[in-house]
């Protein structure tokens, strides 16, 4: 979503998104179930080597079976510099918040992050968290504590604006659990001006099933739609 934003042409912008399944680094935070999206932001001079841009990013959330569904929103800041016609740096800010519901909210957190692309082929991001809180349904709960994840994900044109898309990332969850896991997804999407659809298979390993619920870390197709809109 930032890298998108952050080439923006445009002042303000924003989207809407309805999407089968909400997943954040290979791991479901709707249950497996349907999940809204919105967004909005600003791009400070945009089009320019030197960008910057901020904004405000919501998704309805439901952990487990168990818990009601909720919202969660990310306000964010970045800065993306354009090293040459092809090379793109963004780094970024966003803080997660679960303001109307007590329970979700040990799960506030911060994270940096960092992103150089090549085009819009291809993208490498770090991004790294000091606060993090997890709970397994194999070790219990661990909260305050460091995670990093990496991903590395790939856009190959097939056929006029239809895209073969995927990626592999890793997350470092040794502070938390002593270990990490890997995720993958590759699938296909579509992108007209203000429009994106996508079906893309996401699979996280087995120590992402062994370490949280079958319904959070299970493989899953991902329909997702997604019309956004400008205003100069």
């Amino acid at each position: 979503m930032a890298a998108t934003i952050a080439a923006a042409d445009e002042h303000v912008g924003g989207s809407a998104a309805l999407t089968s399944d909400y997943r954040l680094y290979g791991l479901s935070q709707s249950d497996g179930n349907p999940a809204m999206q919105a967004e909005i932001h600003y791009v400070g001079n945009p089009g320019a080597r030197f960008t910057w841009f901020g904004g405000l990013w919501a998704s309805t959330v439901r952990l487990s079976s168990r818990q009601p569904t909720s919202v969660q929103l990310e306000g964010f800041l970045g800065y993306q510099w354009a090293l040459d016609a092809d090379w793109q740096l963004r780094l970024a800010y966003g803080h997660y918040a679960h303001p109307w519901n007590s329970l979700l909210s040990r799960y506030d957190y911060d994270e940096l992050s960092a992103a150089v692309a090549w085009r819009d082929a291809v993208s490498f991001a770090v991004a790294w968290s000091p606060n993090t809180d997890l709970y397994s349904s194999g070790r219990g709960y661990a909260g305050n504590e460091r995670a990093v994840s990496y991903e590395l994900t790939g856009h190959i044109p097939v056929w006029r604006t239809l895209a073969l898309v995927g990626g592999v990332g890793y997350r470092d969850l040794q502070a938390l659990f002593d270990t990490g896991y890997w995720y993958a997804s590759a699938g296909l999407a579509y992108d007209a001006p203000r429009v994106h659809l996508s079906a893309i298979r996401a699979v996280p390993d087995n120590t992402a099933r062994h370490l949280f619920y079958s319904d959070a870390a299970g493989p899953a197709w991902i329909a997702t739609v997604l019309f956004s809109f400008q205003a100069h």
